[in-house]
């Protein structure tokens, strides 16, 4: 999902399960239907057509309790289902252009719509008419204060008077560009548990475009601690048969505020912007050689993130700043596709929106539910759905 451009297609799948245009009930008596598709599915169908593109993908509601029976139908039309969720009664399909009108008109189909990016349109920023100048926040900012509205709604007043009414027991989904994993205030609850539960990347990594996704179809062998690939000799943790791929931080897809440079040492002349990624499907551990010294051995093995709460990172950190200079990162492993992502932060959101939500403690004070965006400058990510484990 690369929220500063666009809604990217698969990442909004779970919008739009909410938002799909369902028929209403009709009130021109029993002979009355609704258009398979309506007229702007229709025109995003031609547009398809009109580019030669052979396939479409397709956002499917099902009927309650009909989804089986859907996914069995679009199999038997040759389409490819590429994500289904059975609770939500919601199928997204890759299907030939000439089966979308089949596909919509089957009996177990609710609703469906033509997969799209819908631009994001960024209002210009104007100065404030009147601008109040507020000290920046710190260690001394009380609960109540001018950051956030929470003492306008009684926020911070409620939980004083019930301490133990802060979220604990409560699970939050993040929606957003990726959040970041090594900042204070969403570190640990208010009881000392682990806040950040599980980070999933929801883009698709075969139709979204998305170069966090590294294809890792390639595979090497190690012997004797070393193997080939392309020319390079590699050190591997230990002797046997992986998966191999190379995640590239100047891919312009990748640009933006990450700026093609996760390791933040400025990309000079000759360096390169290339990090290998070994996988051992058998026991499910990656490694990226974070410090590209063509070493796996010197690097630690990593999983999906709510397995081990693994995290990795990209380039040092100067301890005498108040920046967080490195980049943390997640691993996510598709084994049907033969994929790994790299989860990272796109833009400054890493501690936007998670952060008015779960964080506590912000600058060593009692600033909650804040936002501080200074940690982000140098701690981004990309695209993930973090939940974030109260209490805040």
């Amino acid at each position: 999902m690369n929220v500063r451009i666009a809604l990217s297609r698969a990442s909004v799948a779970l919008v739009v399960v909410l938002s799909l245009a369902f028929p209403a009930a009709s009130t021109a008596g029993p002979a009355a239907t609704m258009p398979a598709l309506s007229k702007h599915d229709h025109q995003l169908l031609a547009q398809e057509r009109a580019s030669n593109k052979p396939t479409v993908m397709l956002l499917i509601a099902a009927k309650p309790g009909a989804v089986s029976s859907v996914a069995s139908a679009v199999r038997s039309l040759g389409a490819t289902i590429r994500y289904r969720e059975d609770t939500l009664d919601y199928l997204r399909i890759i299907v030939a252009v000439d089966k979308v009108e089949a596909v919509a008109r089957l009996p177990g189909v609710q609703a469906v719509s033509v997969d799209e990016v819908v631009p994001l349109i960024l209002p210009p920023a104007t100065p404030a008419a009147d601008p109040v100048q507020v000290a920046p926040p710190d260690a001394n900012t009380p609960a109540e204060n001018a950051y956030m509205p929470t003492r306008d709604v009684g926020s911070p007043q409620f939980v004083a008077a019930n301490p133990t009414y802060d979220g604990r027991g409560v699970v939050v989904g993040i929606l957003d560009s990726g959040v970041t994993l090594d900042h204070p205030g969403l570190a640990t609850t208010s009881t000392g548990a682990r806040k950040i539960r599980d980070w999933v990347t929801f883009t698709d990594p075969l139709t979204d475009d998305d170069p966090t996704w590294v294809d890792m179809k390639d595979q090497v062998s190690a012997v004797g601690g070393k193997f080939t690939y392309k020319g390079s000799v590699y050190t591997a943790p230990a002797d046997g048969t992986y998966r191999f791929g190379v995640f590239d931080e100047r891919d312009p897809r990748l640009g933006g505020e990450v700026g093609n440079d996760v390791n933040r040492d400025g990309n000079p002349a000759g360096s390169s912007g290339l990090f290998a990624v070994l996988w051992n499907t058998a026991t499910n551990r990656v490694w990226v050689d974070a410090n590209q010294n063509g070493s796996f051995a010197d690097e630690p093995a990593m999983t999906d993130y709510k397995v081990n709460h693994d995290v990795g990172y990209f380039g040092m950190d100067v301890p005498a700043t108040a920046i967080a200079e490195r980049m943390p990162f997640v691993v996510q492993t598709d084994g049907a596709a033969k994929f790994v992502n790299i989860g990272i932060v796109s833009g400054r959101h890493g501690s936007h929106v998670a952060g008015i939500v779960a964080a506590t403690q912000l600058y060593g004070g009692k600033c909650e539910g804040e936002d501080d965006d200074k940690r982000d400058r140098g701690a981004r990510q990309r695209d993930a759905d973090v939940h974030a484990g109260a209490p805040v």
